[in-house]
């Protein structure tokens, strides 16, 4: 492997790392202004505005977790090779933008419905 090729590995692991760290705790984080702002004089348990994007911040955790139970299903299947398998990194990276993608909507969801309950305008 050439010594670009290295160091561009390197990188995308390092950011996609990151990348997942932060998909994790933003899903988390969305997840618990959800449940605080909950009504409790109206007995919901999930405000009827935010079901759509809770819904998505529970698919990117588990996407999150598929994306890393596959990638540990395939290098276990293949750790003594000297390579992971290229269609392997296809699913893993696709979850991977999958994930972030889902998150980003459900993010956008969230958002554009909080500045409308909250009437920012």
């Amino acid at each position: 492997m050439s010594k670009n090729k290295e160091t561009l590995v390197k990188h995308f692991d390092t950011y996609s790392g990151e990348t997942s760290k932060l998909v994790r705790q933003l899903s988390l984080a969305f997840i618990a202004v959800i449940w605080i702002y909950r009504d409790t004089k109206k007995y919901e348990v999930i405000p009827s505005a935010f079901t759509f994007p809770l819904f998505l911040f529970i698919t990117t955790l588990s996407i999150d977790l598929l994306q890393y139970v596959i990638a540990t299903i395939i290098s276990h299947k293949f750790e003594k090779e000297t390579d992971f398998p290229v269609w392997g990194d296809n699913i893993v990276n696709t979850l991977f933008y999958t994930k972030t993608t889902v998150l980003i909507w459900g993010g956008i969801l969230f958002l554009a419905r909080m500045y409308r309950i909250l009437n920012l305008n």
